[in-house]
Parts: structure tokens; sequence; C-alpha cells
């Protein structure tokens, strides 16, 4: 009997020290946003099954500032961190520091074509996995186009029909702060990326096409613009030339907005947030389009990379796969983002907990990527070259003509003898 339990406690000394002799510690980077509490779950999951830990560096919110300290870590070589979180317009412009994940898993197979794309290139490469797709909607107050028998709209012309009709009943009876439309208008990515839906549902295409040919000086992007900068001043307040998505949405849960364009991670906070003017009088619909176009919706949304400088690249590979698969957007999705497997949103379950899902699946097939993968390190020159030629328009310092054929040529001299 003694040799036994001798024999016990020296499988179990042996079994104690392989486990901890292969336990690693992986370093993951990652803005402090609100999908951090999502992340947390899913690393405690990883963690838990396979024995290994991660520690999380915790970065700025501010989305330009995490690629700039992301992009000096990495030319730098830094191997500190072995697993970046990114926004996946970030990939074609760093791709060159990213293990390639091709050879490593099939799981991609599975997913929306058009959000993979933005982690691949035409070699078949694949840079990393995404985490969750943005899908941009069109909120609308559902008890204010009731009450006043209007339609939910599906051009942009009717919605701004709409909005200026109700935004006028409703201040004849003293909501003198009600506004038809909000929007992501200051001078950054945001801008980038309701512009890019403006142009792109009339037809415009997509500034920068796949073969890197510029495209946006068109009649049909000069449409577009000449009609978001009638909405400034008359449908939306002036100061939407300096919101971002806060601003935004605090204008709309206020019961200031009759229509909102923003991402689904807002729509529990609508709901749900203590104080909210507008819970249960909200829904949520596509994007407009206008013409011969269709609805578009600029994709966003985040995804993790593993560093060409870890120490641990097999591991750090490991996690990526991980916090990419469908276990792991199962917990996320409970969190209120969007998976990036069209599976998952037909999952009862998961319906139940986040039930904008079935609506959010129409929509995912009306993403359109930012041009990122066919400029690459030229993206944010090409985004702020666009965001400030749009921003001029809205402010009415200048005709989207104009606008438009002097963009075309600063995107020219950006692009040079190619991106």
């Amino acid at each position: 009997m003694k040799r036994s339990v001798f024999f016990c406690l020296c499988a179990l000394s042996v079994t104690t020290l392989f486990s901890s002799a292969y336990a690693a510690t992986l370093t993951l980077a990652a803005p402090s946003d609100a999908q951090l509490p999502a992340l947390k779950k899913q690393l405690a999951a990883w963690q838990k099954k396979t024995g290994h830990q991660v520690k999380i560096i915790k970065l700025s919110n501010a989305s330009n500032d995490v690629f700039v300290q992301y992009r000096t870590w990495l030319a730098s070589r830094n191997n500190s961190v072995d697993v970046y979180k990114f926004d996946s317009q970030w990939v074609g412009q760093l791709r060159q520091h990213l293990l390639d994940l091709s050879q490593d898993t099939t799981q991609q197979q599975q997913m929306f074509p058009t959000v993979i794309s933005a982690y691949s290139d035409q070699s078949g490469k694949l840079y990393g996995l995404p985490y969750t797709v943005g899908i941009p909607l069109l909120y609308y107050r559902k008890d204010l186009l009731d009450r006043y028998q209007q339609p939910v709209p599906k051009t942009w012309t009717e919605m701004t029909r709409i909005a200026r009709y109700i935004q006028q009943q409703e201040r004849a009876k003293g909501q003198k702060n009600l506004w038809g439309y909000v929007f992501q208008g200051a001078a950054y990515e945001g801008l980038t990326a309701n512009a890019l839906e403006w142009v792109a549902s009339y037809g415009g295409g997509q500034i920068v096409e796949a073969d890197g040919s510029i495209s946006i000086n068109n009649p049909a992007s000069i449409a577009a613009l000449k009609l978001a900068g009638s909405w400034v001043g008359s449908i939306s307040p002036i100061g939407v030339v300096n919101y971002k998505e806060d601003d935004v949405r605090g204008v709309f849960q206020t019961g200031n907005a009759v229509f909102m364009r923003h991402w689904p991670a807002v729509w529990n906070l609508l709901q749900k947030e203590s104080g909210s003017a507008v819970s249960g009088k909200v829904a949520v619909t596509r994007l407009p389009y206008e013409g011969q176009g269709q609805s578009a919706a600029t994709m966003g949304g985040w995804g993790f990379v593993a560093s060409k400088y870890s120490k641990q690249s097999q591991l750090a590979k490991q996690l990526v796969i991980y916090l990419g698969s469908q276990e792991a957007q199962r917990i996320s999705t409970t969190y209120s983002l969007p998976p990036t497997y069209p599976t998952l949103y037909d999952d009862p379950a998961l319906i139940r907990q986040f039930p904008l899902l079935p609506q959010l699946k129409l929509a995912a097939r009306d993403l359109i990527a930012r041009p990122s993968a066919q400029t690459g390190q030229h993206y944010p020159e090409v985004s702020n070259e666009f965001w400030t030629a749009v921003q001029r328009v809205l402010q009415k310092r200048q005709a989207a003509p104009e606008a438009v054929e002097q963009l075309e040529q600063r995107l020219k001299r950006v692009k040079g003898r190619g991106w």
C-alpha cells in the first residue's frame, strides 16, 4: 500500500513539474475600449484550457494613438509583445511584421469573405483573424415614424425628406433641440467610413479600387457629397463636423435626433442604460442607397495578429486562432459584438441575448472594405486626404465638384509610381 502511494505521489509530482515547465505567459496589447470585458472572459477560458497565462497591455482608447504605438513597436522589432489587437484596416499597412497563419488554420473559410479579405493578401497569406465585425446601421425613432405615418427610408433622399418633415413637426410642438440626422462628421477615420458609404451607395466606387486605380472623381461621388453637405445646418447640427461616436450617441440617446448612423454595440446602451430617453423607441435598418447604387456599410471591426518578433511564435499563433474561433466568438457575441461567422447569426441562444443578429446578418451583405489593402502603407494619407476633402464640403468651404477634383490630384501625388 505504501509503495502504491509512493508511486502515485511521484506521478503527481512529475505531472505538476511537466505542467509548470511548459506553462508560458504571452503578452497581448489592446486598446482600453468597451470590448475589454469580453476579451478578458475569452482569455480566462483559454488560460483554463491550456494552462498558459496572458498579460494584457492596456493602451489608449483612441485608435489613432494605438496605431502609432503599434507601428513604433513593430518597426523596432519589439519582442515583448506577442499578440496585438488590430483594427482590420491596419493589417495591410503592417503585414510585413506579422506571422502568416495560412498553414495553421482553415477556420477563416467559414467566415464572411469580405471580413477575412482584410486579413489576407492575393497570394493567400493570412496575417491574422477577425474577432468581431463592425456593421454600421441606420438607427431610427420608431415612435416618431409611426406618429407621423412615415415609412422606413430606403434611399438617402427619402431619409432626408422624412428627417426634415419630422424635425419641423416636432419643433413646432416645442422640441427645439430635435435634429433629423446625426453621424460621425469629425475629421478622423469615422468620417472616412461615413463618406465612403455615401459615395459607394450612390454607385461612386470606393475611392481607390482593388486594382489600385483612383476612382473618386465621378458624378455619383459628387452627388453624394452634395447631399451630405446639404444636411449640415438643415437636418444635422452645424456641430456635427466635430462629432465622433460618443457625441452622436449622446444626441440620439437624449431623444434629440430622428435618425443616427452608428455601430451595433450601442444598441444595448440605448435600450438598457438608465436614463436613456429612447429606450423601447428605437429600431434599426440597413443604411440607405441612391439611384443605381446599393446599400453600403463600411466594414469596421477588430481582430488579432501574432508578431513576427515574438519569442513564442507558435503559442502566439494558437492564441490568435482561438480568439478567432467560433468558441471564442460565442462569448463576444453575448457582449453585443457581431461575429464573423454567418452560422452564428442563426443561433437561437445567441439571438435571445443579442436580438439584432438576424438584421445584422442581412446588413452584412452590404459590407465594403476601406481601400487599405490596395493602398498599403499609404492608406493613412489616403484616408486623411479623403476626410479633409469631405469636411470642406460639410463646412461649406468648398463645393463638392471642386473638392473631389482636388482630392483626385492629391491622391495621385500620394500614389506616385504605385501604391
